[in-house]
């Protein structure tokens, strides 16, 4: 399982009480931008990759071993892809209350994390559990590809944000 959380809180409390219900807007744009952030970058990790690269650059002896011992780690050896692990990715967006959201991008196949590697912001802790040969045959690293859908959310928010002021400061002035 892999998970990666991302919380917004308020910076200052009289900026979301300033016009009636902003607060409540406030979370329906949140809601808005980190759904449609997360679907693209579960859409980009949900694309399956071409076949398996032959030879198979094993990550050590000891797991072509571990490989060969537990028959293909219990699938069989040979084993044809089910989708489940790059379709296992979720997404879940919340009001934890008091201005608090939160984004929370995921996946709960178990080995997810070889195939993808970690959800952290350092790419070179996030690269250490993706197996060699799942590299070599294509899957993407997850990491760089949230992180840039994240840092993509900040600048959607504050232009949803100033553009939803504007909208309601207009409209108090007519």
């Amino acid at each position: 399982m892999i998970r990666l959380k991302v919380t917004a809180t308020p910076k200052t409390k009289n900026l979301a009480g300033t016009f009636d219900g902003l607060e409540h807007a406030t979370f329906a744009l949140f809601k808005k931008a980190a759904a449609s952030r997360l679907t693209h970058v579960i859409n980009l990790l949900r694309t399956l990759p071409g076949s398996v690269v032959y030879p198979i650059t094993w990550t050590s002896r000891r797991q072509e071993i571990a490989f060969y011992a537990s028959r293909g780690f219990g699938r069989g050896i040979g084993a044809l892809r089910t989708g489940a692990t790059a379709g296992g990715w979720r997404k879940r967006i919340t009001d934890k209350g008091g201005g608090t959201y939160e984004a929370v991008i995921m996946n709960n196949q178990p080995g997810s994390k070889f195939v993808f590697g970690a959800l952290t912001a350092n790419v070179l802790k996030a690269a250490r559990p993706q197996q060699r040969f799942h590299k070599a045959t294509g899957w993407s690293l997850a990491s760089p590809l949230i992180k840039l859908e994240y840092n993509g959310l900040k600048g959607d928010l504050a232009k949803d944000y100033a553009t939803e002021l504007k909208r309601r400061a207009s409209q108090s002035l007519t």
